[in-house]
């Protein structure tokens, strides 16, 4: 039964179809020759930013795609008369072109893979081939070797023949699995529990499916803790999921355990590479040590003040109600009654002096003061920790907390480079405005998620080679 799980997982991308950007010379031929579905799009342009990562990976999904449909992009405003010809008056907007005819279908449904994948399938009657799940099924032989493997993230499933929530559970596993690549050293692994339990019961498996996380480890390290409990592998603790079995939940708790947030359903989060607060005080402390400069830092500090209390002005309205009633009472009297209105005039005599004796009191209480919190800013500078101390440091936190490759590999690379006094802190500060300005031009929008991703954690990377300085008391 187990095996009618996997297949779900071996299908395979035979044809990488790019995203052709089409110009008004090559567009006419384009359509003449392809069932094209386009993508019309404008400089600048947040939502057509935003879709299209999803567009890549649908062209990506789609197999045979030079034989029965292409995909490709105009920019409205480098092209403007491709798309005043296509009558396009708002972006994005995705048309299905059919070859050798004049036929069109507008896409107006929802811009994510899933959809526009469902929406291609039924107007051209095409079966798509999705990229290959990244799953593999352990017995008893294989899981130590895969399982334990100290420079892999693994997830893994244990399941069983009759477990109607595991069956549920295995498409969400194969979506997220495909989002994450061999160099990001994450797997995801399968196992029928209860045929492999003589090997599986020191993890205590009672329900289905359950899923545990066996973190990557430093190999310098096996020394300090071996794996021979169901608690650890090598230095870290194994981890139980928990938590909504949802693609996007799923991948998002992943890239926490991993160290970086990396991957996304709909393409590359742009806070990946951003590392641990105690790495990034690490390389603070190094750069310092070797610049021989201190630390500086804003410090907001919670002192008591005196303050005068805003009371109520229910004082002042009673004022202004009293003079309104007596003045009313004396503008009723006659002359023929000199006696009532003399007994008005005593009477706004008395209220006038208890209103003064209101007024009196209503000042000292407005002046009332009272102690109140408050935040001071001052700046702290302290030295970091000698050299030495400071880049042992950091390299054992880079080795144990960082455990994709890339983001680990950049960094050192970065460090080295600082190190060596081959790159000074200026040409990090340019290195990031380039990184930036690359991102949001028109390549870096439309760039491949892989390039992309590499430019984003290089950018984010980057940002920790600076000195530490406070330039500015706002963040009080």
């Amino acid at each position: 039964m187990l095996n009618l799980f996997i297949c779900v997982f071996n299908i395979y991308l035979t044809c990488f179809c790019e995203v052709v950007q089409l110009t008004e010379q090559t567009y006419g031929e384009f359509l003449k020759n392809n069932n094209a579905f386009v993508r019309y799009i404008s400089t600048g342009c947040g939502h057509c930013t935003r879709s299209g990562p999803p567009f890549q990976k649908l062209a990506y999904n789609f197999a045979n795609c030079s034989e029965r449909i292409s995909f490709a992009e105009v920019d409205c405003v480098s092209h403007q008369s491709v798309c005043k010809s296509a009558q396009i008056s708002s972006y994005p907007t995705y048309v299905l072109h059919r070859k050798l005819t004049s036929d069109v279908d507008i896409y107006e449904g929802d811009r994510s893979v899933k959809h526009m994948t469902k929406w291609l399938k039924k107007k051209i009657g095409y079966f798509v081939y999705e990229t290959k799940a990244n799953i593999t099924e352990l017995n008893c032989s294989t899981f130590n070797k895969i399982v334990m493997d100290p420079s892999e993230n693994v997830f893994v499933t244990f399941v069983s023949d009759w477990c109607h929530y595991c069956k549920e559970f295995l498409p969400i596993l194969s979506e997220t699995s495909k989002l994450f690549y061999p160099e990001d050293h994450v797997r995801f692994a399968i196992i029928n529990a209860e045929k492999n339990a003589k090997c599986l019961y020191s993890y205590n498996i009672q329900s289905y499916p359950q899923m545990k996380f066996f973190p990557a480890y430093s190999l310098n390290e096996t020394d300090q803790r071996k794996f021979d409990s169901n608690e650890m592998k090598g230095t870290n603790k194994i981890v139980n999921f928990k938590g909504e079995r949802s693609v996007e939940y799923l991948t998002e708790w992943i890239n926490k355990q991993t160290g970086t947030t990396f991957r996304s359903p709909d393409g590359v989060w742009e806070d990946s590479g951003i590392v641990d607060h105690s790495i990034a005080n690490a390389i603070t402390n190094v750069i310092h040590s070797k610049i021989g400069k201190p630390i500086s830092k804003l410090k907001c500090e919670k002192v008591q003040k005196e303050v005068i209390a805003d009371d109520d002005d229910d004082e002042e309205d009673e004022e202004a109600e009293n003079n309104a009633d007596a003045s009313e009472h004396l503008h009723t009297g006659t002359e023929n009654n000199k006696t009532l209105q003399k007994s008005a005039k005593t009477e706004i005599n008395e209220d006038n002096q208890q209103v003064d004796e209101s007024k009196k009191e209503g000042k000292m209480k407005k002046e009332r003061k009272v102690l109140k919190e408050i935040l001071v800013p001052h700046v702290e500078s302290f030295d970091p920790p000698p050299f030495e101390q400071s880049l042992k440091e950091a390299n054992h936190l880079i080795e144990t907390k960082i455990r994709n490759s890339p983001v680990k590999e950049h960094l050192l690379r970065y460090l080295n480079l600082f190190l060596s006094g081959e790159r000074d802190l200026d040409w990090f500060a340019k290195e990031r405005m380039r990184l930036e300005l690359t991102l949001k031009s028109d390549g870096g929008r439309r760039a491949a998620d892989d390039l992309k991703l590499s430019l984003i954690i290089r950018k984010n990377l980057i940002s920790l080679f600076r000195e530490r300085t406070v330039h500015s008391w706002d963040h009080c």
